[in-house]
């Protein structure tokens, strides 16, 4: 959390997400009841479709690729005020060692589907 203003019944927050093991991408996941208006990611607003942004099952989602070592700044507009719980991603390719053996038991006619082997770790966070 770098700054958390409220005015005119809006909260502004500057938050900025690293990956402290090194993630190369990663997902924000904001409650609906946050009431979204506007985000930026790294200085570039977020383009929506249809002029706002509108929730999936209850969830707006905003994948983050390249996800630089020193982490980007994110700038969220909420309608709602009050902290809620947010759920943040992060992602690597390719499997742990700990993957060793799945890799191991895939027959040689295996092949990888939509972004290969990609390790995910999630965190909840209050905000």
């Amino acid at each position: 959390m770098l700054e958390d203003t409220a005015a005119g019944g809006k909260r502004h927050l500057r938050l900025r997400l690293t990956s402290p093991r090194g993630g190369d991408s990663a997902t924000v996941i904001i409650p609906e009841a946050a009431r979204l208006e506007e985000m930026k990611v790294a200085g570039t607003p977020v383009v929506l479709r249809g002029g706002k942004f509108r929730p999936f099952f209850g969830w707006h989602f905003q994948n983050i690729d390249g996800l630089p070592p020193e982490g980007v700044e994110i700038e969220v507009v909420l309608g709602g005020t009050g902290p809620m719980d947010w759920y943040l991603f992060d992602g690597t390719r390719g499997l742990p060692p700990s993957g060793d053996a799945l890799r191991k038991a895939r027959p040689a006619t295996a092949v990888a589907i939509q972004e290969g082997d990609k390790t995910m770790v999630s965190r909840k966070v209050r905000i």
